[in-house]
């Protein structure tokens, strides 16, 4: 690696009240995995966006091929051999995958587009990624792992050069993974680079070659992946050790707050379990084991053919999300953008909406009484924002996290779900995340705790729950829980 194929020399960008990437340096050679590590609102985001034309930098330069470059738009990231794979696919699923793959730039014949030559020519990238899809089915057909290999397809068929990977194992299995990562490796050997950006900091390890770390918008350093280890990452992330990740579990466990038996729904089936004040019960198994489906239907988002809930030895009739959060429940979904926070709305609408009837006299909301809430649990959670008038889109994932979590805790929850609450969330993060949970089990609160991380679930729960096609298979109390013991019976075959 002689002579970098980009530089991006001293690049600023400003956005009101904060310096998103402040000069910051970094240079991509041919055929090499460029990682780039660092907490939310590090500038990981504003770094891609600005290589793939969505933003312009302020100060600084871009150099490709010895050749300085003005990159005004997304079209010109395209023309200049840039391409980005988001982890939210940008798929159209009517069309087919060669449609997709060649969208905009369908091969015409005799003014009609020639689908023999645009299948063919799909086809052909697909199989030199050694792809089981056929270039003429539906997009809605495949899985999350096939979309993610159709969008590298499509960055393939435009000449992509650097191709930018965001967070690429956010929605695929572990064996998913190894397959793109075998993908990775190949087209490595043919003079393809990448960068490549995942809060998981083992990835880094299995398919970098280099790392560069940002914090708060400036580059701390760049390390050969041989030269460094995951404590150094992490201290270079946070700017401090962060000793040991997870807390003993040594609360007090009081009275059964949650008592489910037998519920069933489309996806589940005959599913029984208890919470208890004061404990953190995870919910394991594989991507599609039902565990997500199954506190859908606690919390009433999912319709259940049958089975009965208890909420304090009581038993309750939970139809819709408002019947549980009458029964002080809260629920902090896998989908924050979605189903979590309203992005267009202030920290404070989002933080109070759920109790707007508590503040409201007359029809008018008390704001002086809801600025003091929303202060509280701004300060309370560490909370990184300018204000509580900021909109939520501009929030890092783990601030739109917690600003969720203080939604649910204005309700006065007393049983939390959790479902992959620390998702696209960096590890400093992560652990403040995990000592907030850890303060509201101790405080009393029931948390259950659904999660596809191993060491989340044994660094935190009191008991676990291993899922395995829509059943509970196995309960393993705490001196059980082991991510090899976990491992075991979720992929353990059903009698």
């Amino acid at each position: 690696m002689n002579k970098p194929m980009l530089q991006v020399n001293n690049i600023t960008k400003q956005f009101p009240g904060v310096k998103a990437l402040d000069r910051v340096s970094i240079d991509l050679y041919e055929g090499e995995v460029l990682c780039i590590a660092g907490e939310n609102g590090a500038g990981k985001s504003t770094l891609i966006k600005i290589l793939s034309g969505v933003f312009m930098l302020d100060e600084g330069e871009i150099i490709l091929n010895d050749e300085k470059v003005n990159i005004k738009n997304p079209l010109t990231a395209i023309e200049l051999g840039f391409s980005v794979v988001y982890q939210e696919h940008r798929l159209i699923n009517n069309l087919t995958v060669a449609e997709n793959i060649y969208f905009g730039r369908f091969p015409m014949k005799r003014g009609f587009v020639d689908y023999r030559k645009l299948n063919d020519d799909a086809q052909q990238i697909l199989n030199r990624l050694g792809m089981n899809i056929r270039a003429s089915e539906l997009v809605s057909s495949l899985g999350s792992s096939q979309s993610q290999m159709v969008e590298i397809a499509k960055a393939l068929s435009v000449g992509a050069k650097i191709m930018i990977l965001d967070e690429p194992s956010a929605a695929i299995t572990d064996s998913e993974l190894e397959k793109l990562f075998e993908i990775i490796k190949d087209l490595k050997s043919e003079g393809q680079s990448f960068i490549y950006i995942s809060h998981r900091l083992k990835e880094l390890f299995e398919i970098g070659d280099r790392v560069a770390v940002l914090k708060d918008g400036k580059l701390v350093g760049v390390e050969k992946v041989s030269d460094i280890d995951t404590k150094k990452i992490i201290s270079m992330m946070v700017g401090r050790d962060l000793g040991e990740v997870y807390r003993p579990k040594d609360r007090e466990i009081k009275e059964e707050v949650l008592r489910v038996e037998n519920l069933t729904n489309d996806i589940v089936h005959d599913c029984s379990f208890t919470v208890r004040a004061g404990e953190i019960v995870g919910f394991s198994g594989l991507v599609g084991s039902g565990r997500s489906e199954l506190a859908e239907s606690v919390f009433g988002y999912r319709k259940r053919r049958a089975g009965d809930i208890f909420v304090d030895g009581r038993k309750v009739r939970i139809r819709t999300p408002k019947d549980a959060i009458a029964n002080g429940m809260g629920f902090i979904t896998e989908d924050r953008k979605t189903t979590g926070v309203i992005l267009n709305k202030s920290v404070a609408v989002n933080t109070t909406f759920a109790i707007l009837d508590k503040l409201s006299r007359a029809g008018f909301v008390n704001t002086r009484e809801e600025k003091v809430l929303v202060d509280n649990y701004i300060k309370k959670l560490k909370i990184k924002t300018p204000s509580d008038k900021q909109e939520a889109q501009f929030l890092s994932g783990g601030n739109q996290q917690k600003v969720i979590l203080a939604k649910w805790l204005l309700t006065e929850s007393k049983f939390l779900i959790c479902d992959e609450p620390t998702k696209g969330i960096d590890v400093g993060t992560k652990q403040e995340f995990y000592n907030i949970l850890d303060d509201l089990a101790r405080q009393g609160i029931a948390i259950m705790l659904i999660s596809s991380e191993l060491p989340e679930i044994v660094g935190l729960s009191n008991r676990v729950y291993v899922m395995q096609e829509g059943r509970i298979v196995k309960e393993l109390m705490e001196d059980e829980i082991s991510e090899e013991t976990i491992t075991t019976y979720s992929m353990h075959e059903m009698e």
